[in-house]
């Protein structure tokens, strides 16, 4: 849907020294994601502790999803983070509790 209506575009990797590097360090989806925000200069959306860390040692900007619902909150986006973080680990998503604590008292939530 996104990519039919625009929102989203597909690209290709050109630049395969970069890809060739992180391809050593992490799986191809990863690696090719990873590259292809440092030749767009883009930000990359990662939760995973492994691939964030490769992408801070190569200077690849990051944000994380519970960092996209607080933006999105704080933009009228969306009413409240606290159900979509109960969503997301009732299907399996990893949060640490004192994270949430923190995201929610960020949003002015509890």
């Amino acid at each position: 849907m996104a990519l039919k209506q625009g929102w989203i575009k597909r690209s290709q990797v050109t630049q395969t020294a970069t890809l060739k590097k992180l391809s050593l360090l992490l799986d191809a989806g990863e690696s090719e994601a990873l590259s292809l925000a440092k030749e767009l200069g883009a930000i990359v959306l990662i939760d995973e502790r492994k691939g964030r860390r490769v992408a801070k040692a190569h200077d690849i900007p990051i944000i994380g999803t519970a960092a996209v619902l607080v933006k999105a909150k704080r933009m009228g986006k969306i009413a409240y983070v606290k159900p979509l973080l109960e969503q997301l680990t009732e299907q399996g998503y990893r949060l640490n509790a004192q994270l949430v604590k923190h995201i929610l008292i960020a949003c002015d939530e509890k």
